[in-house]
């Protein structure tokens, strides 16, 4: 063999060797993510991607920086439930019993190939100033990949020390696209494998015939606190004096084919994990808007069944995206700009996917065709918004203060056997408070009112047409809740084409109407023989009353008297009515 062959063929060989080492390299953990299941003072949940070659997935992790003396856990390959082929497993390690406010250094890796020593820190035990990173709709799939990459890192760049990042839905533009989830993780693995990304999904996660967004759940390592079947779809953490509550809003789509029962099961746990929270800041992420600023019925039926929510639990910012510029609103409550006690509601949009034209009504900023990110500044009892672009341009800045959620009337006493409920039935949505510190317990409850309450219990969905009574204005507030009361067959008015909406309900009349609700809207309504007959003045319940009547006195809705009466015509007051309605919407047959 000739030499000059000779060294040919060692430069050939060479160049297999290091062909072989690179594949070998990058056979390695990818996608290396940070989430939170658990606490955030104490644990972590670290996921990856690897090669689908059967090796065991591990990480190592303690606070040495060269890993000495540093334990090592077991990873699980996540359960694909998608159908999506993926050309990897998903490993999943939840690290806890960590300490906090710690450096923690660690590792990952799958038999013999490992990561690069990447490093997290534990939140501190009180918290009470921190920023996290919020980004809108990401999209991947609908232009450079780079371009996000750049925006990410620069926003990790200026702002050293975020503790965590939200992004608000449309990670991708195809949920059902094993490919664009892959190179969206990949340029996210540089900045979240070293703080936790929390993530909402929009409509392109949940294009899957049930609704779901299931490539998202297979991929995605969240909380799991969130209502039976909506798992990591809806869930809340707490991080310092703030509680993130993430929603899915896309489930307002009708995709799922949830019925009634089922958003109101959804709006009873968003009220309870809002009231539940002592926080002095309360934030929600969800994907569509509540100020619409163009036409979109996912985000009216969102404003019609969660604004109220967020308005009577002390939520102070709402985060979402959707609709492709950023966008700040005033402070408001119910359609009104209010900047003593409104709520601030940001778009997002860091994707290159942009909408030039908005209605700004509601809009105190709003700025087009501009890739941004927002940062929220917590400190005690301030917190700030900036909104910045790629180039690290501020392009916007608000203040808020913490707004004071559940209230305290003075016509209300704590010790009142009625003071609980009057709270929960006025957070939760469902009745009105007289004056800014008055509830008027003692008032006589409406037929109005009676129906608005249910309206809201179901989640208060879209009417077609209007109301056909004669003493219903279409401007009257309980305009809707009348219409979907006929249509539905929870109330049909009078045989004279009224509806008598000042008219005060007597029980047996409420009994009524919530026996209709739980019969069409819940599809529940059992009467236990004999339930009437307890009582000493049972036979006086009319005959239209008595099954539904029974049904409320079965189910513990309405009580007797200490004599044992019923008094089935006698009239409701404000504070009876939020009683029995708590019941029904909390410990009743739809609990």
């Amino acid at each position: 063999m000739k030499k000059g062959t000779q060294g040919v063929l060692v430069l050939l060989l060479l160049c297999l060797l290091g062909g072989t080492a690179r594949a070998a390299e990058s056979a390695g953990p990818e996608r290396i993510i940070l989430s939170w299941t658990g606490d955030p003072k104490t644990t972590m949940t670290v996921s990856w991607q690897a090669e689908a070659n059967g090796a065991d997935g591990w990480v190592e992790y303690g606070t040495s920086p060269s890993l000495s003396g540093a334990k090592k856990i077991s990873a699980t390959v996540a359960k694909l439930t998608s159908g999506i082929a993926l050309d990897a497993t998903v490993e999943q390690a939840a690290l806890t019993g960590l300490t906090p406010g710690t450096v923690y250094y660690y590792r990952v890796g799958n038999g013999g190939s490992k990561s690069e020593i990447r490093h997290f820190q534990t939140a501190q035990r009180e918290e009470p100033s921190f920023s996290f990173l919020y980004m809108g709709d990401v999209q991947t799939g609908t232009g450079d990949d780079g371009k996000w990459k750049s925006l990410l890192e620069t926003a990790a760049r200026d702002n050293p020390g975020f503790a965590f990042g939200v992004l608000g839905g449309d990670i991708v533009d195809s949920g059902i696209s094993a490919d664009q989830w892959k190179r969206v993780l990949g340029s996210a693995t540089g900045v979240f494998s070293q703080i936790p990304m929390m993530t909402t999904n929009g409509n392109h996660e949940s294009n899957f015939p049930g609704g779901k967004p299931e490539l998202y759940l297979d991929l995605m390592a969240l909380p799991q606190n969130g209502p039976e079947g909506f798992s990591e779809e809806f869930y809340s953490y707490d991080y310092g004096n703030c509680h993130m509550l993430v929603l899915n809003s896309w489930v307002f789509s009708g995709e799922q084919g949830l019925s009634s029962a089922d958003y109101q099961r959804l709006n009873r746990w968003i009220a309870d994990d809002l009231r539940a929270s002592d926080a002095v800041w309360k934030v929600v992420v969800m994907h569509h808007p509540v100020y619409s600023l163009a036409s979109d019925k996912v985000a009216a039926a969102v404003k019609r069944s969660w604004e109220p929510l967020f308005e009577a639990n002390g939520v102070s910012l709402v985060l979402c995206g959707h609709q492709h510029v950023y966008s700040r609103s005033y402070p408001m409550t119910d359609g009104e700009i209010d900047f003593t006690d409104g709520i601030t509601y940001v778009m997002g949009n860091a994707s290159q996917k942009f909408y030039s034209t908005a209605d700004e009504t509601y809009q105190a900023k709003t700025v087009y065709n501009t890739s941004t990110y927002q940062v929220v500044r917590v400190d005690g009892n301030s917190l700030t918004v900036q909104s910045y672009d790629g180039a690290g341009d501020l392009l916007d800045f608000t203040a808020l203060l913490p707004r004071e959620g559940q209230k305290t009337f003075s016509d209300v006493p704590r010790e009142a056997w009625y003071a609980q409920a009057v709270s929960a039935a006025v957070s939760g949505g469902l009745l009105d408070e007289t004056g800014t510190e008055t509830f008027s317990p003692a008032a006589s409850a409406s037929r109005a009112m009676a129906v608005s309450a249910l309206y809201r219990l179901a989640g208060s969905p879209a009417v077609t047409g209007t109301a056909p009574f004669s003493d219903v204005p279409a401007s009257a507030a309980y305009a809707n809740a009348t219409a979907w009361a006929q249509q539905t067959g929870v109330s049909a008015g009078t045989k004279a084409g009224t509806f008598q909406p000042e008219k005060s309900v007597t029980r047996q009349e409420l009994a009524v109407l919530l026996g209709r609700y739980a019969e069409k809207i819940g599809g529940e309504n059992t009467a236990k023989s004999g339930a009437l007959s307890a009582f000493s003045d049972g036979d006086s319940v009319s005959s239209y009353a008595r099954s539904d009547v029974a049904w409320a006195v079965s189910s513990g809705l309405i009580r007797g008297t200490k004599d044992g009466r019923l008094l089935p015509g006698a009239v409701l007051s404000r504070a009876q009515m939020a009683v029995v309605l708590t019941r029904f919407a909390e410990g009743g047959t739809l609990s």
